[in-house]
């Protein structure tokens, strides 16, 4: 399956698990791509891209590619760094966008946002919770997984527990950190109001 139908199928929170697995590869191995899919995952759910959007990306990344001779999939960072900054620059302004926003009616607080159309269940664990799946338990609406918490001021490490087995990083965290296990934590970072 081209990267062009994974994305169209991870927009559409369509992926099955094994469709899920070769996306996350594919995002690790191409920066565009990984910022193509992280800013979707930071808009704001009743926002949608301008038509087109996909298509777009995946020739913006093919044609960089082609200036270098390289085949679109085998971007190396220092050649997608101007992309990725751009996308980086996209992805900030959205997640302060996201991270600002609170539902009509729930309490005001930091808002994590979580797609994964197949779960059954989703929990928030981190520095602020002790790393405890049952005390911040997302609510499903349709393919998304969302919580409003309060949290003070500060930088935290975080995960999403899918099933209660699968430890997950945030795919629209501001950034990540080494775990000391092999893997990574999302960042999130609390502004004083």
């Amino acid at each position: 399956m081209s990267d062009a139908e994974l994305l169209s199928k991870y927009l559409a929170g369509e992926l099955t698990e094994a469709e899920h697995a070769a996306f996350a590869r594919r995002r690790a191995a191409s920066p565009a791509l990984d910022a193509a899919a992280r800013t979707w995952s930071a808009m704001p759910i009743d926002a949608e891209p301008s038509p087109g959007f996909e298509e777009r990306v995946l020739r913006a990344v093919r044609m960089r590619a082609a200036e270098h001779g390289t085949p679109w999939w085998r971007l190396t960072l220092r050649r997608a760094a101007p992309l990725a900054a751009f996308a980086s620059l996209v992805l900030a302004f959205a997640l302060g966008v996201l991270a600002a926003r609170t539902l009509p009616g729930s309490p005001s607080g930091t808002e994590f946002v979580f797609v994964h159309p197949h779960a059954e269940s989703v929990a928030l664990v981190g520095e602020f919770n002790g790393w405890d799946p049952e005390r911040h338990v997302l609510r499903r609406e349709g393919r998304v997984w969302r919580l409003s918490i309060e949290l003070t001021p500060g930088v935290y490490q975080y995960q999403f527990v899918v099933d209660g087995e699968q430890w997950l990083a945030d795919p629209a965290a501001a950034g990540t950190v080494d775990d000391g296990f092999g893997r990574v934590n999302s960042v999130v970072h609390i502004a004083a109001r």
